[in-house]
């Protein structure tokens, strides 16, 4: 296997990262940016963006049960609670 002169070299462009997979959606009314991930289980939030935008129609509610959350890496991820919103991606027929 032959190694290209590019190869190992800082700035070359690697093909094995893609583009970052946002879009602009519509979250509970809001519109913003958001990180689509097609194969996460749930959808996250920062609590700065609840608070700012969503707290007013979207009730924080609390699980009854315990609920283990980790990131990609398995790390932990610490949780406030959760809400149901409404998630409209433009293009995409959710029907």
């Amino acid at each position: 296997m032959e190694r290209s002169e590019d190869q190992g070299k800082q700035g070359s462009k690697c093909t094995l990262v893609g583009e970052s997979n946002t879009a602009i959606v519509n979250i509970g009314g809001v519109e913003c940016t958001a990180l689509i991930d097609t194969g996460s289980m749930i959808s996250n939030i920062s609590k700065s963006f609840y608070s700012e935008h969503l707290e007013k129609h979207h009730p924080l509610e609390q699980l009854e049960t315990v609920l283990n959350i980790e990131s990609a890496a398995g790390e932990y991820l610490p949780f406030l609670g959760y809400i149901e919103a409404r998630i409209d991606i433009p293009g995409v027929d959710s029907e």
